[in-house]
C-alpha cells in the first residue's frame, strides 16, 4: 500500500504544529520553525535547530500513525546516520534526510553565496565547498538498497521573505539534482511565520523508490 500522501501530509501537519508551538524568544527574538533549536534546548548556549527538527518529529509522527526514530545508522556505513526513519507499516520504512535553507538568514548578513552553497555545492560550480550540504544529503539516500528501505526520501525546510523568494532556487535544485524528474515524486507545503514576523516557511518533500536512483546528482 502506497502511503506517501498521507506520509507527506502528515510531516507537513508536524512541521506547521511546531512553528506554532515555538513561542519561545531569546534574545529578543523569537523562534519558531525557524529556530527550533532555541525553542526545543532553551539549556543550551548554541542550539542546533537541523537535529532538533528530526526528533521533533520523531515525536509527533506516531499519532499520525507513523512510527518513526530519529538518527538510524545507515546499514551499509553504520558510522553515518539518516535523519528519519518512518515506518510505513507491512515492514516497509521510508529513510529521510532533512536539509534546511535559510536564505533569509545569509541574505540579512550579506552573504547569499553561502546561503546558495550549502543548497547547491557541488553541483554548481564555484561555490564554497561547504560538506554539509542538499546533494551531499541526497548522495547518501543512493547507499540504501530495497532490502533496507521501501522508499527513500529528502525533507527541504526553506526560510524566505516575499521580496526574496526561493522559487527559482528550489528550481535550480530540482534541475541540478534532478529532482524534477522521475522516479522521485515531490509535495510541497508553504505558510507565513505564525510568530507575526515578515519570514516564510517554504517546504519541499522528494519521494523515491529506494535502490532507484536512475537520474540523480
Amino acid at each position: 500500500m502506497d502511503r506517501t500522501d498521507e506520509l507527506a501530509r502528515a510531516i507537513f501537519e508536524g512541521l506547521e504544529g511546531m512553528d506554532r508551538e515555538a513561542t519561545t524568544v531569546r534574545d529578543g527574538h523569537p523562534t519558531g520553525l525557524y529556530w527550533y533549536g532555541g525553542h526545543a534546548r532553551p539549556d543550551q548556549r548554541r542550539p542546533q535547530t537541523e537535529p532538533n527538527w528530526t526528533r521533533r518529529l520523531a515525536e509527533s509522527l506516531p499519532s499520525a500513525g507513523f512510527p518513526a526514530a530519529a538518527e538510524v545508522p545507515y546499514p551499509s556505513r553504520p558510522r553515518k546516520r539518516c535523519d528519519l526513519v518512518v515506518d510505513l507499516g507491512d515492514g516497509r520504512s521510508a529513510w529521510i534526510e532533512i536539509k534546511g535553507a535559510f536564505k533569509r538568514y545569509w541574505r540579512e548578513r550579506g552573504s547569499e553565496f553561502l546561503y546558495r552553497s550549502y543548497l547547491l555545492h557541488p553541483l554548481e560550480e564555484g561555490l564554497d565547498p561547504k560538506t554539509h550540504t542538499a546533494p551531499r544529503d541526497l548522495e547518501k539516500l543512493s547507499w540504501l538498497a530495497p532490502a533496507d528501505a521501501a522508499v527513500v526520501g529528502f525533507l527541504l525546510l526553506g526560510f524566505d521573505t516575499r521580496d526574496a523568494p526561493m522559487d527559482a532556487d528550489f528550481a535550480d535544485l530540482g534541475r541540478l539534482a534532478r529532482l524534477d524528474a522521475p522516479p522521485w515524486r515531490s509535495w510541497e507545503r508553504d505558510w507565513d511565520d505564525p510568530q507575526g514576523d515578515e519570514g516564510r516557511t517554504r517546504c519541499r518533500l522528494w519521494i523515491r523508490p529506494a535502490g532507484d536512483s536512475a537520474g540523480e546528482c
